[in-house]
């Protein structure tokens, strides 16, 4: 598992939508229990999620690279076109729906390993 140290740093935040269970602020996303803006985990890439990582509804256009999640990925209702930066492997469920692009099964096993099921369009 990669460890990486953050020094403060200061982003102008991407307009984002608070996470749906409002345990979040606006524009940062929560991850193992540490929020983090979409900026440094694109700064960290490859990095390992032990839980499930939320990013629903965040008009996203590319996904954060991220190695793998152990539990559940949800990039609904985004406007994604392309699953890159997907995660390598993902441990739980697979959610895809509503974005600019209808992804298929297809689409998503050709990025990414999923134990759990796969929702699309």
């Amino acid at each position: 598992m990669k460890v990486v140290k953050i020094k403060s740093v200061k982003f102008k935040l991407p307009k984002l939508k608070l996470k749906t269970d409002g345990t979040s602020k606006i524009g940062l996303i929560d991850i193992d229990g540490k929020e983090y803006t979409y900026e440094e985990i694109e700064k960290m890439r490859g990095i390992v999620v032990k839980g499930d990582l939320d990013l629903p509804s965040m008009g996203l256009t590319k996904l954060p690279k991220i190695k793998s999640i152990g539990g559940d990925f949800d990039c609904n209702s985004n406007k994604l076109t392309s699953l890159e930066g997907s995660p390598k492997s993902v441990g739980g469920d697979f959610y895809c729906t509503g974005n600019k692009k209808k992804f298929t099964r297809k689409d998503v096993k050709a990025v990414c390993k999923v134990k759990g099921k796969i929702f699309v369009n």
